[in-house]
């Protein structure tokens, strides 16, 4: 009930039409959902049986991202700054703590109730927009994170 809760409260954040131009973007994000969510499994999977280490899970998770940005970086491909060079470095290195910390955490638990907490990111991101860019989110996707936020307090109550 609490996934439910969490992913009704993504939908009114998104407010999908599924025309024109936001057809496209919000197909790719529910399919990378589906992704995430079989990933997740499969992750709980390898780490219930203790016979695969979180690092090796890691190292395949990441030289997968890096072989499937290969084409895209071959078609239009621009040489970095130093600076985006440090950005990129930093942004990797953050994702890899990232990384290990959510394969270790579906070790532990199962995905139904890690996945809940995931969507906290939506919230950070609103909290970003709001204080970094002055964007002001409407009615539907403050009651989104109201939903959110009530989905994760059920989950934490058990």
């Amino acid at each position: 009930m609490p996934l439910l809760l969490a992913f009704a409260g993504v939908v009114l954040i998104a407010k999908p039409g599924f025309a024109g131009a936001d057809a496209f973007p919000l197909a790719m994000g529910l399919l990378g959902g589906i992704c995430a969510g079989s990933a997740y499994a499969c992750v709980r999977g390898l780490r219930a049986t203790q016979t695969v280490s979180p690092s090796f899970i890691v190292l395949f998770f990441s030289a997968f991202s890096c072989l499937a940005s290969v084409p895209f970086m071959c078609h239009q491909f621009d040489p970095m700054t130093w600076k985006q060079v440090l950005i990129l470095s930093g942004a990797g290195a953050g994702a890899a703590i990232g990384q290990f910390g959510i394969t270790l955490a579906y070790g532990y638990a199962a995905p139904r109730e890690i996945a809940v907490y995931d969507y906290s990111n939506i919230l950070f991101t609103a909290a970003f927009g709001f204080f970094l860019f002055g964007q002001v989110p409407d009615l539907w996707s403050a009651l989104g994170f109201g939903l959110i936020l009530l989905a994760a307090l059920l989950l934490n109550r058990r």
